[in-house]
C-alpha cells in the first residue's frame, strides 16, 4: 500500500483496469469501514469530486452524481481557499468512517475497485496478473 495524490491514484487505478472506489449506499460505506479497521489505514481517496462541476459533487469514476453522503459533521467546509474539490474517507475520534473535503494534491492511500460480471476466481487470477501481494476482497449485492 502507498499513497498517491488524488490524479495518481486515479490514473493508478485505471492503468490496473479499475477505478476508485465509489461508495453508493450505508452498506457499502459498513463494508468499507470493517475492512479497512483491520489494515490500520486512516485516510483513503474516493472517487468523489467536484473536478468536473464546483457546485456538485460527482463519482468521477462513474459520472454519477453522489447521492448517498457520509461527511464528518462540518464538512464539506472547503477550507483552503476553495481548494478541497477532492473526498477522501477518513476515520476520525469513534465516529466511524466519514467523508472529508480534500486538497486533491494531498497524498492518500487509496482503493481501486473493479466491477467484474464473471466469477471471483477469474477475477483474482486477473488481478493477479497485474498486481502482486494484493489483498482481494468482494463485495456482493450491494
Amino acid at each position: 500500500m502507498f499513497q498517491a495524490t488524488y490524479f495518481q491514484a486515479y490514473q493508478y487505478c485505471r492503468y490496473h483496469g479499475m477505478q476508485l472506489v465509489t461508495i453508493s449506499s450505508q452498506a457499502e460505506n459498513d463494508f468499507l469501514e470493517r475492512e479497512l479497521e483491520k489494515l490500520g489505514k486512516h485516510s483513503f481517496w474516493t472517487s468523489g469530486s467536484k473536478l468536473s462541476d464546483e457546485n456538485n459533487w460527482s463519482w468521477m469514476s462513474t459520472g454519477n452524481p453522489i447521492t448517498y453522503i457520509n461527511w464528518y459533521p462540518g464538512e464539506p467546509n472547503n477550507v483552503k481557499d476553495d481548494k478541497e474539490d477532492c473526498i477522501e474517507m477518513r476515520s476520525l475520534d469513534d465516529k466511524g468512517l466519514k467523508w472529508n473535503d480534500a486538497g486533491c494534491s494531498n497524498r492518500f492511500n487509496f482503493i481501486c475497485e473493479r466491477f467484474w460480471s464473471r466469477n471471483c476466481s477469474d477475477l483474482i487470477a486477473e488481478l493477479n496478473k497485474k498486481v502482486y501481494n494484493i489483498k482481494v476482497y468482494y463485495k456482493v449485492g450491494f
